[in-house]
């Protein structure tokens, strides 16, 4: 018999913790594993939704269309109404496995007792104190919850989360999941840079600046556009190529027209081809305030691009000799490294751990290992 696993996600736009969701789903052994993405509601047609239903995985969403009185009790009691709806549908179809995504251990934590018999894990996609929390705060002490009652199973992305985690709640078994990616898609793109350039409408001889992130606060597109607008002043060939979606969009798009840079930026959203995007990049630049582990910048070097990535973003992110850090207190400083180039850092790490087909060995392996117990 399958074991019946619920990604539980939230919802399914086209941020990276939901891409990699969208990637667990895909590739887990579907002869081992019943999988069923949960969301909280009728999911838009993100690219990610639309991978998933070509390959007929079940997208289950709490709330279907829902009435103006279930409206109503939704909007008083919240998360609480949300987790009832929930528990209905784990007494209905019994899940064996519950892997929770971003911030949903609050909504999960009020029908813990439901769930003694199921096996629960937890993946921190961003840093621990902005995910989880402090003590008192309503995902910590969910999280506090499900690990004391449930033995919620903890699992960072890289080694210095793992610790912090353990430090936070006083374990000593917190797993580490490297973000994967399928490594051989983005190195074999069987289109030309010009070929895709012409497709997306980019000059063929521009020098294209790329970005792949959600628009919101932790990206910081400000910064990007003002590095931006530096480089384009001295090379008027200079294109910034935006791709991803979020609630900050419209204030990126206002900032580029009060730049004046409409000609020179684009911005693609919800798209299914974003290694042939990266193709036709120059170099990639990503300026985050904090993160946890960006697949993008991941995916960029495979790709081969030269990266200029902010030095609050771990250092677990370079797998290659492609890879510059810099401080974010200074465009300048970018507009520079990106004209003339900047020292790379020294990793040990390759490509090849962050392949997705060891990333699910690994994954296959916690779900079985945590099901024979």
């Amino acid at each position: 018999m399958r074991t019946k696993v619920y990604e539980l996600v939230g919802s399914l736009g086209d941020g990276g913790a939901e891409t990699l969701v969208k990637d667990y789903a895909l590739k887990l052994d579907k002869e081992k594993f019943d999988i069923t993405v949960v969301v909280w509601n009728d999911p838009r047609e993100s690219a990610n939704v639309k991978r998933l239903r070509e390959n007929h995985v079940r997208v289950l969403p709490v709330y279907h269309t829902p009435s103006c009185l279930e409206r109503v009790i939704r909007k008083i009691f919240e998360k609480r109404y949300t987790a009832y709806r929930l528990g209905r549908l784990v007494d209905k179809e019994k899940p064996d496995i519950i892997h929770v995504h971003l911030q949903n251990l609050q909504t999960l934590s009020y029908i813990s007792k439901k769930l003694t018999s199921i096996k629960l894990f937890y993946t921190c996609h961003s840093l621990p104190e902005n995910m989880i929390g402090r003590p008192g705060s309503s995902e910590f002490d969910a999280a506090r919850l499900l690990i004391d009652s449930n033995k919620l199973q903890m699992i960072a992305l890289h080694e210095a989360m793992a610790d912090e985690i353990d430090t936070m709640f006083g374990i000593n078994n917190t797993a580490i999941l490297n973000n994967g990616i399928d490594v051989a898609r983005f190195e074999n793109v069987d289109k030309t840079k010009l070929e895709i350039r012409e497709q997306i409408g980019i000059p063929q001889n521009a020098f294209v600046i790329g970005h792949i992130g959600r628009f919101s606060y932790a990206k910081n597109h400000e910064f990007l556009l003002e590095l931006f607008d530096k480089i384009h002043t001295k090379n008027s060939n200079a294109f910034l190529l935006l791709v991803g979606a979020g609630e900050l969009k419209e204030s990126v798009v206002e900032n580029i027209k009060h730049r004046g840079l409409e000609q020179s930026v684009l911005i693609l959203s919800n798209r299914k081809d974003t290694e042939c995007l990266y193709k036709a990049m120059d170099v990639f630049a990503f300026p985050s305030r904090y993160e946890g582990f960006p697949v993008s910048i991941i995916e960029a070097q495979a790709a081969g691009l030269r990266c200029f990535v902010s030095d609050q973003v771990p250092k677990e992110t370079c797998a290659t000799d492609l890879v510059s850090y810099l401080s974010i207190d200074s465009s300048d400083i970018w507009a520079y490294a990106i004209e003339n180039g900047a020292e790379t850092y020294h990793s040990d790490r390759t490509l090849e751990q962050y392949d997705m087909k060891e990333i699910i060995k690994q994954l296959q392996n916690m779900y079985m290992m945590e099901n024979d117990k």
